[in-house]
């Protein structure tokens, strides 16, 4: 084996490792942002106001 096709596997190997590191990282913050989002929306949800006394008596 030659000196370039070394360099060529060397080169494919740290690019593979590099996509398997992003595409866990980018895993790991797309379910951080889905949390985020849920969270958000639980925030964002206004309380139910509670029955006027009357109105609790009746139902």
């Amino acid at each position: 084996m030659d000196g370039i096709n070394q360099l060529d596997l060397i080169t494919q190997r740290v690019l593979s490792l590099q996509v398997k590191t992003l595409t866990d990282e980018l895993g790991q913050a797309l379910a951080e942002l889905e949390q985020a989002n849920k969270r958000i929306a639980e925030l964002e949800t206004p309380p139910k106001a509670p029955l006027p006394a009357d109105e609790a008596i009746d139902a």
